[in-house]
């Protein structure tokens, strides 16, 4: 009894905690529909600076206001610099929070190292009540969170300001109509939540030690409590935290620790699936899907034939020529590893394509592919053909499963479930040890297989087999556009709400298009095993799926856009000799940079400009453009419905 006495204290101490981070998260949502990934990482800095000051003699009352501080001054940043550019399309702007977090985790490794730190303790000793403890230092966080969450409860029920946040919150456009600056009061959700990130985060370090990376493990915590409680209901995410807080410290009390992100993630997974509005939500969430929106995009018109021929002969020879191009077998390796990531792109882009659903599930889904198949073959010690026969049917069912889970969420829990089930792949592979081998991962005893009198010994050998199977996925898959399944999930993809009007089978198409992806997933993860011969959980963590996110984001949808993206992130890191982290860094200011500047890819928008050259040239009829046109020089209204240039745009 005093033991389950010990562990209710200390739960109700984390809740206290977490209803910080998660009350600063569903601030800025209520406002703007947005969700920042980097919140977490706003946390990790505010510990990094309170450290820093009580180190060099600062009190820890000073060095907690300054981390305060610190951590609303970057969120302000953050805003005015970055956010406020993407308020039209939330999607945007969660893609522009995913690197956001991977620039400030670097940053956080390059200036304060690799080490767990904690912030020493306001108070020390405490009190004992039976065999249950009560730490003064606990005792202060959890009074001093309660002061402040009492007291931002006040300040939006009782003043002014707060009135101005609720009615931007209630409904903006007529807020705006009597006098409320809507804009101003996106900025003080922005400041208001990031300094509670940094006072959890001062309260957090006195409780355990964090890193300069355990800002998306941190954020994916708050966003447990705010969907229990539901995102942008205020009221609710104090029942939700103590639930939340105390289940937690019952499963690492009673259990083990490895097992408190199945409980995190459990709980993001279960509660989207269940209850999508959160427990305690008092409106029904949106049902709109995050995707790209139609409207302001260039759309180009249709290529002619010899365009399209040679268009496909670059984009089957590029990876050939540069692979045989590079001189050293470092270099030649690095062009494999990129196709392999290939076949994940355009696994990633027929979800995105046919649903509108940005995954951020891929590393899962290859991770199941390539450990199933690594089980099969170091310890029952089966060939690649068992391997591969067992790594599709499973993956395609973990597949099945995420989509039946996403089938059941709408707008912005979309990609919250998918970054969750990469993170539950990714901890069952560090847990289950006797299968993985944890964190040592699964050497290959053996290499692919001969087929005929073809052996897969060498660099070579191996990159035209990955290759082959790149351009059969690319091409595979774009055949299923004109199918019926194909057509349904275009039906879905335009209109959702349309198509289930019609009596399409919303969910069940959504479930074999991420089934289909687990496939091409597992052949791709069977061959990065194959092929590197090595497997271990961080190959295909959360900062995995978000690279192939990069990618996608990078080639955009088309044909030759993902292997060419692949090529260009996989080769650019090498020739620039630059280290993991800056790596990191590098993809964090590119994803941001792409969805500022080229929110529709890097490779389209490179065709968009080919077309909108030649459209110029044909209209001031320049005889080499119109020759091939398929058109006159000038004239020839555009008469396709918005329907086909809907369908043009995602081909």
């Amino acid at each position: 009894m005093d033991l389950l006495m010990q562990h209710l204290f200390n739960g109700v101490v984390a809740s206290s905690v977490y209803m910080l981070i998660a009350v600063g998260i569903t601030l800025v949502f209520g406002l703007t529909r947005l969700i920042n990934f980097a919140h977490g990482q706003f946390l990790v800095l505010a510990v990094f600076v309170a450290l820093d000051l009580i180190t060099a003699g600062v009190p820890f009352v000073f060095a907690a206001l300054a981390a305060v501080v610190a951590a609303g001054v970057i969120g302000w940043l953050s805003e005015r610099l970055l956010f406020r550019f993407t308020m039209d399309n939330p999607y945007n702007g969660l893609i522009i929070g995913l690197g956001l977090l991977l620039v400030l985790e670097s940053a956080a490794f390059k200036i304060w190292g690799g080490f767990q730190v904690g912030v020493p303790a306001a108070l020390d000793g405490g009190a004992g009540l039976g065999d249950t403890y009560f730490a003064w230092n606990r005792v202060l966080v959890l009074v001093m969170a309660g002061l402040v969450t009492a007291g931002l409860f006040v300040l939006l029920a009782r003043t002014k300001l707060g009135a101005q946040l609720r009615a931007a919150h209630e409904n903006p456009v007529a807020a705006s109509h009597v006098g409320v600056n809507v804009g101003r009061m996106v900025t003080v959700a922005f400041v208001a939540g990031s300094a509670l990130a940094g006072l959890g985060g001062v309260f957090y370090g006195t409780l355990q030690p964090v890193g300069a990376f355990d800002g998306a493990h941190l954020i994916l915590k708050g966003f447990a409590v705010a969907l229990l409680g539901g995102l942008g209901n205020v009221s609710g995410l104090a029942k939700a935290s103590v639930l939340y807080g105390i289940g937690e410290t019952l499963v690492a009390g009673y259990g083990r620790a490895e097992y408190v992100p199945f409980f995190t993630y459990g709980v993001i997974i279960v509660v989207l699936l269940v209850r999508p509005g959160g427990l305690f939500e008092k409106h029904p969430p949106s049902d709109s899907t995050f995707a790209r929106s139609s409207r302001g995009v260039a759309h180009v018109r249709r290529h002619s034939r010899v365009e399209t021929l040679l268009g496909g002969a670059a984009f089957v020879l590029l990876p050939i020529v540069i692979f045989e191009a590079v001189g050293t077998s470092r270099l030649q390796s690095l062009v494999l590893l990129s196709v392999l990531y290939a076949i994940q792109v355009y696994a990633l882009a027929y979800v995105y394509e046919t649903t509108g659903v940005l995954s951020i599930a891929q590393g899962g889904l290859m991770a199941v592919g390539a450990y199933s198949a690594g089980v099969i073959a170091v310890h029952l010690g089966l060939g690649f053909w068992w391997a591969l026969l067992v790594a599709v049917p499973l993956t395609v069912v973990a597949g099945a499963l995420l989509g039946l889970v996403v089938s059941r969420c709408t707008g912005h829990y979309l990609l919250l479930v998918t970054l969750a089930f990469s993170a539950l792949v990714t901890q069952v592979t560090l847990t289950a040890i006797d299968l993985t081998n944890g964190d040592n991962g699964l050497i290959l005893p053996e290499s692919l297989p001969v087929i005929g009198s073809i052996t897969f010994t060498d660099l070579r050998s191996q990159f035209y087999l990955v290759l082959l199977v790149a351009l059969l996925a690319a091409f595979g898959l774009r055949r299923f556009k004109p199918t019926r399944f194909g057509r349904q999930l275009a039906g879905v993809r335009e209109n959702e709400s349309l198509a289930r009007s019609i009596g399409l089978r919303v969910g069940r198409a959504k479930v074999g298009a991420f089934a289909l992806s687990g496939a091409v997933s597992a052949v791709g993860g069977v061959l990065y095993l194959y092929t590197q011969t090595v497997i271990v959980p961080t190959s295909f963590d959360t900062i995995f799926s978000i690279k192939i996110v990069i990618i996608l984001i990078l080639g955009g949808i088309s044909l030759a856009g993902p292997l060419v993206a692949s090529m260009v992130f996989v080769l650019l890191p090498e020739l620039l000799r630059l280290d993991p982290v800056d790596q990191q860094f590098l993809f964090g200011v590119l994803l941001i940079m792409i969805i500022l500047l080229l929110p529709h890819g890097l490779v389209p928008a490179l065709i968009t400009g080919y077309s909108t050259l030649r459209s110029r040239l044909i209209r001031t009829g320049h005889p080499a453009a119109a020759a091939d046109s398929g058109r006159p020089a000038a004239g020839g209204a555009d008469v396709r419905s918005p329907s086909d240039l809907v369908r043009e745009e995602i081909s």
